[in-house]
């Protein structure tokens, strides 16, 4: 499938929209996260807690409504490790995601 390399912000409703855009502040710009660029994406590694899982969660299910060429991935390593996500796509999304983590 190849999706066009844009955000569709009116795939998520003007009652979530406001909650998503605060959940990925808050998970990938205010440092909770650590990320690691990829060859197709970037990994974004957590430290393990509940609530995270749950938070990954929540964006994935919204954020795969405007931006549909991501592939997601959530990981969670055994023993208390780390939890991650995967984003990988399209050479131009890869590089989207890098000008939007430049600017943040």
């Amino acid at each position: 499938m190849n999706s066009p390399i844009f955000c569709d912000l009116s795939a998520i409703s003007d009652e979530e929209r406001p909650a998503h855009v605060r959940l990925a502040q808050s998970l990938f710009y205010e440092g909770r996260g650590e990320a690691e660029e990829l060859d197709d994406g970037y990994l974004f590694r957590f430290q393990p807690e509940s609530s995270t899982l749950l938070e990954l969660a929540t964006f994935v299910s919204n954020e795969r409504l405007c931006c549909p060429f991501w592939n997601f991935t959530i990981g969670v390593e055994p023993e208390n490790g780390p939890m991650w996500i995967r984003l990988i796509g399209p050479e131009a999304a890869k590089e989207m995601m890098k000008a939007e983590l430049t600017r943040r």
